[in-house]
């Protein structure tokens, strides 16, 4: 069975500095516990997982409205959209399963079994393969690789203690995975072989690469930081503070801005948003009226964020 992360959890004071508003265009109603969020650009919609109705919600980004609902496996957690097939790939954390969403129809066309526990997804254009982090280290912490042509299962990468979230660096066509427990990451190649493991800060959960200044970004949710790192030499070149525990990452390619949503609960309505300067690496925190924001995802050709809410039940539609 799955297990949450956050018995063990400090939760840090709130900094009301460098703090700006942002404009939320609308707040979508989902399923309950959204989680993980991918953008489909083809048919200009938004998946969003809902990891305790064990459901993802299909948001059409014309009309900001939900307009289809697909059951799949136990406790969805991240999600990934693959642009070559058209297809979303859904990780069950809760049934050791990967749904198979054809992104056109919203229909679940197979369903892959891997490791036991998986959370984090990512797909790799170089290879044309899905990377799956197997979260329960009770099985072994491992990486579960799936060729994204015939949806099969392909191999089994072993890494750091707790594999979380992970994100592909064009640069070297490589897959970096956080691992929550060694607080490391472990650098897979296409040839789907550990090339390189390096340390970052404590619990670092999600990791992202922006193309603009080839830097990579990592946000360690158990000290609220955020390590940016050189892809050319995997070295931690700044860590910045992020005062609110950070977790989902995603980048806009256009201007090279990274977004970092907070795990952190804010009962009040005041969870924050982090957005990162690329060319400076300079760190703003943004407030926009949520509670706990946990996935992220970007609409560039509107240049809205969408934020899922994980007490709320919502997406939070955001002005970049």
């Amino acid at each position: 069975m799955f297990v949450f992360l956050f018995s063990s959890i400090l939760l840090l004071p709130i900094s009301a500095a460098n703090l700006q508003a942002v404009t939320v265009v609308k707040t979508i109603p989902v399923g309950s516990s959204p989680w993980g969020i991918a953008y489909d650009s083809k048919n200009e919609k938004m998946f969003v997982a809902n990891s305790a109705s064990g459901t993802v919600s299909v948001i059409s980004t014309v009309s900001n409205g939900v307009v289809a609902t697909i059951t799949v496996g136990a406790t969805p957690q991240e999600i990934v959209y693959d642009p070559s097939n058209n297809e979303l790939y859904v990780a069950n954390g809760g049934a050791n399963t990967i749904s198979v969403i054809d992104g056109a129809t919203n229909k679940i066309i197979k369903t892959i079994n891997v490791g036991t526990g998986p959370l984090g997804i990512a797909f790799n254009p170089h290879n044309n393969e899905i990377y799956v982090t197997n979260f329960d280290g009770s099985a072994g912490d491992t990486v579960s690789v799936i060729n994204a042509k015939t949806n099969s299962l392909l191999a089994t990468v072993v890494v750091g203690s707790g594999p979380w979230s992970l994100g592909y660096v064009s640069t070297n066509h490589d897959i970096y995975v956080a691992n929550a427990y060694s607080n490391s990451i472990s650098v897979i190649s296409s040839a789907n072989k550990v090339v390189a493991t390096f340390n970052v800060g404590v619990q670092p959960w999600g990791v992202r690469f922006d193309p603009s200044n080839k830097d990579i970004y990592v946000s360690n949710f158990g000290e609220s930081t955020i390590s940016v790192i050189s892809a050319s030499t995997n070295k931690i070149i700044k860590t910045l503070g992020a005062s609110q525990q950070p977790y989902a990452i995603t980048v806009d390619k256009s201007n090279g801005n990274v977004y970092i949503t907070s795990a952190y609960l804010c009962t009040r309505h005041c969870a924050k948003l982090f957005v990162i300067n690329g060319g400076t690496n300079a760190l703003t925190t943004l407030s926009y009226g949520g509670v706990e924001s946990y996935g992220i995802a970007l609409n560039p050709s509107k240049n809205l964020l969408y934020v899922t809410d994980i007490y709320l039940n919502k997406v939070f539609v955001v002005s970049a």
